[in-house]
């Protein structure tokens, strides 16, 4: 019986270290990946940021906070890992209160149709509302909200309506969300505190007189997307110094900038000016500067030197 025993003592032994060489065989064959979490702009609560993972394996998403936020999701899985990866937090607003959303019936989006007119300081428009994604801003929204200071947008927004934030006159910057195509008429007409317009990457109309009468405006920044800037855009804009069109856009409307002195710095040559600009887009206050080349930007130059060095 103690033979036995032994024996069975014996056996069980080498199983164990058998098992162990084999587990330890296998996960040496693997590879091991780096994931590195990005929190966005978020602080970091618990966790690691950066985690070392066999091939395969799982990776522990850190626990993060951020102001006015909560965390919606990560921009990519950090499970079953095969390779070295960052994975970005993505960010949800928590919607100011008081905005109205519309969604037709077993539809994924919605839209803003309007909002408690007593709103206040600062306004964030999430990117999601009940789960359905906020895609478009409908006319009028919120027009005439004098209070508004500063509006916050998270990407997904597409079309901005009519005079949606017309007559706001306390407005004095938004962040606009880069998915932003259109900006609709008069949609910041009268907006007498914005001081700055930099257009989103993606966008690609602006409407007639959407700026009209912003006084304050000092800048307006537009991007190698933009196509259209509709008659009266910027009308009224007293305080621009200066606008740099690019060789994107193809149609001006009349009286598109203020009729004050003006230097507009144009990427393309006079006559290749297209068909869409039509007669009475800028006026004789304007100096136009034709064929002009923007300066990079701060190290955008860099690898073009040490080429040419090379």
């Amino acid at each position: 019986m103690k033979h036995k025993i032994k024996l069975a003592i014996v056996f069980g032994v080498e199983f164990v270290a058998i098992a162990v060489i084999l587990v330890l065989i296998f996960f040496a064959g693997k590879k091991s990946y780096t994931v590195t979490f990005d929190l966005n702009g978020g602080t970091l609560l618990s966790g690691d940021l950066v985690q070392e993972v066999i091939q395969g394996g799982n990776a522990t998403p850190p626990s993060a906070a951020k102001d006015g936020c909560y965390l919606h999701s990560w921009s990519a899985s950090y499970r079953q890992i095969t390779k070295d990866v960052v994975i970005r937090a993505v960010w949800e607003y928590e919607s100011t209160v008081g905005i109205n959303y519309y969604s037709e019936p077993d539809s994924n989006y919605c839209e803003i149709i309007g909002c408690f007119e007593g709103l206040r300081g600062d306004v964030y428009i999430g990117a999601y509302h009940n789960g359905k994604k906020v895609l478009g801003i409908r006319d009028g929204a919120f027009a005439g909200c004098t209070g508004i200071k500063n509006i916050y947008m998270l990407d997904g927004i597409v079309t901005i309506g009519n005079n949606v934030f017309a007559g706001c006159t306390s407005l004095e910057s938004i962040v606009l969300p880069v998915t932003l195509a259109e900006i609709g008429s008069g949609a910041f007409a009268g907006c007498t505190a914005l001081t700055e317009f930099i257009a989103p990457e993606a966008l690609e109309e602006i409407g007639e007189g959407a700026f009209d009468g912003c006084t304050a405006m000092e800048k307006a920044e537009l991007q190698e997307a933009l196509i259209t800037i509709g008659s009266r855009a910027f009308s009224g804009c007293t305080s621009l110094s200066e606008v740099f069109i690019p060789k994107s856009v193809m149609n001006i409307g009349a009286d598109a900038f203020p009729d004050t002195e003006l230097d507009i710095y144009i990427e393309i040559a006079e006559e290749d000016k297209p068909d869409g600009w039509v007669p009475g887009w800028n006026n004789g206050k304007h100096t136009l500067t034709w064929e002009y080349t923007p300066e990079p930007e701060e190290g955008e130059g860099d690898d073009v030197l040490e080429n040419e060095a090379a």
